[in-house]
């Protein structure tokens, strides 16, 4: 697998990291999520799902969501689509996809759950005709290769949607931005988990993202065509789509 860290050890170093952030966040993921965004998550997670453009009756739908936590993105999908659509939820984090597993009841086979990492997904090509991922882009790298991964398995006609925290633009809103990320998320985190680190990792996180020009250029390297971005908020989290022609 290809890496853009400077060696083998600083990856693995990373990983670690994240898998340890997740972990500590697990048992308290949705209500960090609330707390942390004003619950504005809620309102970017249903315009990604609205640009899915999701049939209705019984025609024949698969997604495949990444970085699913515990499920926001792939049971709003069930909820809004027909009977006929199909959601496979995917983390790499056992400790997350369980959250979503805790759900499941309502929908039996038509949600479906899978632990894997979103640069090597083990399936087939053609098989999906949308990819999602909400808040994981920025936990992977390489990013190409996750793009490469979901352009490998969505349908020609298929449609990529990510959704992604971000740093708003505006002169006058990013240094309130940045001092809220620096200052007020670790404080959220010793008081609802006790520890710092996840809050503090998601701060550097979204600074280490490149701009969303950049982005859409990776996804257009990946293949993608038709690719938009647009800023949600304020620019505070950022919507990408693409298409598979």
């Amino acid at each position: 697998m290809t890496k853009i860290l400077s060696s083998k050890n600083s990856e693995e170093e990373r990983q670690r990291r994240v898998s340890g952030v997740f972990q500590d966040a697990a048992p308290r993921y949705d209500l960090m999520n609330d707390l942390m965004s004003f619950g504005l998550h809620r309102l970017w997670k249903r315009a990604l799902i609205g640009a899915l453009h999701l049939p209705k009756g019984d025609k024949d739908f698969r997604v495949l969501d990444a970085a699913a936590g515990s499920g926001d993105i792939g049971f709003g999908i069930l909820e809004r689509a027909g009977s006929g659509a199909r959601v496979l939820m995917m983390d790499q984090e056992p400790a997350m996809l369980n959250l979503a597993l805790s759900r499941r009841q309502r929908w039996g086979a038509r949600a479906g759950f899978l632990i894997a990492d979103a640069r090597e997904i083990p399936l087939g090509e053609r098989l999906f005709d949308g990819f999602t991922i909400g808040f994981g882009i920025r936990n992977i790298a390489p990013r190409e290769t996750a793009f490469l991964e979901a352009f490998r398995i969505l349908r020609p006609g298929g449609r990529f949607l990510c959704l992604e925290l971000s740093r708003p633009r505006h002169p006058w809103l990013r240094p309130f931005y940045d001092l809220y990320a620096r200052e007020h998320l670790p404080r959220l985190g010793r008081l609802i988990l006790g520890k710092a680190e996840p809050y503090r990792y998601l701060a550097e996180s979204v600074r280490a993202l490149p701009p969303p020009e950049k982005m859409a250029r990776l996804m257009e390297e990946a293949g993608f065509s038709r690719i938009r971005f647009a800023p949600l908020s304020g620019g505070v989290a950022t919507l990408y789509a693409g298409w598979r022609f």
